[in-house]
């Protein structure tokens, strides 16, 4: 028999079983399995007639397992494929709730846990104490699930405590070879014994802490249910630290009330108590010049904020009083998660500035930092606005307006991020109306009242911010008058006529007027034109060219008639 978490959760969470499709597909599979090594160990029963009285696995032995594990498998296999059923039938449920179903489960978590009590039995003597008390941890998961279903809590508080102190001892403890198998005792926790835990916990009138590390820890000598009472005496033989309540936690002095802005509430759970003053206490570690330092205070805010939600989704029904209480706890978690991360970003956005205000750094660096800069102010102005939404903000004056000024400071801020790069492309136009809409922005920010923690700006800044705004307003305002007024001189003549001269333009402008590229043909009137054509192919002779040619010709023709009847003339 191998490894029985390995071989029963961690096939299913290798299977990544989500639907009842699937956890069908896999409880076949397991059957397959289950009837080959039956048939192998000859203990299959063919003749289902009087079934009860024939049949084998009941009567499985101690000596059996020490003679060969499989019939160790088979019960394993047995009781997981009753709780592949439990799993499956749920999923139905949550489309179609009925009270036979429930029944149901029922049933068939008890004849799993009969045949896991049985398999402790035949394993007794089992050399390998980590097998042994995997399978202790997977019988108390079922005798846990079976307590949850009928509402004893605190048979279910003794099995799933034990069952989290056992899977954090074989975490740290026993040496897997297969990549990630350890991983699956986490995932138990995570997923099946730290809710059903809580619920329980929740529920029992004696036990109104929901701190589960140090709870699991101390109810694990509860001594409720007999069977798993050897996983503790193995835990306590090789490290009892795992079994054994934290003397720090338990005289560690909780904080019993908040106060945030003008609002104050009181904390009754030790759980989200615990998780705010963890996270109060990351919060001092942060540097502002270290970005890598906000990551742990950020998760731990995340983890406050967690716990208490799940804690206000396990208590309905309350009083007034206790609700706004909750309320208002759950504004001053989020307040201070979002405030953190608005630090985070701020830091961020020094960062990047301070790599394109470098002289090595090239304007194609320079603008790619900026477009890193307006992401991460669009960023601020995001979160910003999400502080301004969360209950109770609004009834502050003093920090609203606040908050108004830090989402008009860093609004103008991502202006003249855009403007900046319109300034390095030669686009003074474009840049002067950014730094006018900058300016118009900036303006609308009032005095911040509040004082917020970190680098974030205050009214030094804030005066500042507004005179480098105008600085750059007279600045770029001259360079695109200059740039206007050169580009209207300078477009109207071609780069290639003068090429001893600096033409001033901006690129796309020199770009158009290298050399002409259109040729305007202008239509004329069509009679001079041909006339003039016609002329200078026409060509009249001179007057005395032509009484010369005239009297040349007569005599030409007297000589003729004087030839043939010369002897008839004169």
């Amino acid at each position: 028999m191998d490894f029985p978490l390995q071989s029963t959760f961690g096939v299913r969470s290798a299977a990544v079983l989500q639907s009842a499709e699937a956890y069908q597909k896999h409880r076949k599979r397991i059957n397959k399995s289950l009837k080959k090594t039956r048939r192998s160990l000859k203990i299959h029963t063919k003749d289902t007639k009087n079934y009860s009285n024939k049949e084998k696995i009941s009567k499985i032995s101690e000596n059996d397992y020490e003679n060969d594990q499989r019939y160790g498998k088979i019960l394993l296999e047995t009781a997981e494929r009753d709780l592949l059923i439990i799993e499956e039938t749920r999923i139905l449920m949550a489309v179609h709730p009925s009270k036979s179903k429930e029944k149901f489960i029922v049933s068939k978590y008890k004849t799993a846990l009969k045949n896991a009590l049985h398999l402790l039995e035949i394993i007794s003597k089992e050399s390998n104490e980590y097998k042994r008390l995997e399978a202790i941890v997977y019988t108390a998961l079922i005798q846990g699930s079976l307590a949850i279903s009928r509402k004893n809590w605190k048979i279910a508080i003794h099995a799933f405590s034990v069952a989290r102190c056992s899977l954090q001892f074989l975490y740290a403890h026993n040496e897997i070879s297969e990549e990630g198998g350890k991983e699956i005792y986490t995932e138990i926790i995570d997923t099946y014994i730290d809710p059903a835990l809580r619920l329980a916990l929740g529920k029992d009138s004696n036990n109104k802490t929901a701190d589960l590390d140090n709870a699991a820890r101390y109810h694990s000598h509860d001594n409720t249910v007999e069977f798993i009472v050897p996983a503790v005496e193995i835990i306590s033989a090789k490290d009892a630290s795992f079994v054994k309540a934290s003397d720090e936690q338990a005289s560690l002095k909780l904080i019993k009330e908040i106060q945030w802005s003008q609002f104050s509430a009181t904390i009754k759970s030790e759980d989200v108590a615990r998780k705010i003053m963890d996270a109060q206490s990351m919060l001092e570690q942060v540097k502002e010049s270290d970005i890598a330092s906000y990551d742990p205070a950020l998760l731990s805010w995340q983890e406050a904020l967690q716990t208490h939600r799940q804690e206000m989704d396990r208590i309905k029904n309350e009083d007034e009083d206790e609700a706004q209480d909750r309320y208002i706890l759950l504004t001053y978690i989020n307040y201070n998660y979002l405030i953190l991360r608005i630090r985070r970003d701020v830091s961020l956005l020094v960062a990047v500035q301070s790599k394109a205000a470098k002289k090595s750094a090239s304007n194609t660096m320079v603008l790619e930092h900026s477009k890193d800069a307006v992401r991460l102010l669009e960023g601020i102005t995001g979160t910003i606005a999400e502080v301004k939404d969360l209950p109770g903000v609004g009834n502050d004056e003093d920090l609203t307006s606040s908050l108004d000024s830090l989402e008009s400071y860093y609004s103008a801020q991502k202006v003249m991020q855009i403007y900046n790069a319109y300034l390095i492309s030669g686009r003074f136009t474009e840049a002067l109306a950014l730094v006018v809409k900058a300016s118009e922005t900036v303006q609308l920010s009032k005095e911040i009242t509040t004082e917020f923690p970190g680098t974030l700006p205050t009214n030094t800044d804030l005066i500042a911010f507004k005179e480098n705004i105008s600085s750059a307003l007279r600045r770029v305002h001259v360079l695109a008058q200059y740039a206007r007024e050169t580009s209207e001189s300078s477009t109207k003549e071609y780069i290639s006529d003068h090429l001893d001269k600096c033409i001033l333009a901006s690129p796309s402008e020199t770009l158009k007027h290298i050399v002409p590229l259109e040729i305007d043909l202008v239509p004329v009137a069509v009679k001079p034109v041909l006339f003039d054509v016609a002329f200078n192919f026409i060509n009249y002779d001179a007057p005395a060219q032509k009484s010369f040619d005239e009297k040349k010709s007569e005599e030409t023709a007297d000589k003729k008639k004087k030839g043939l009847f010369g002897l008839f003339g004169r």
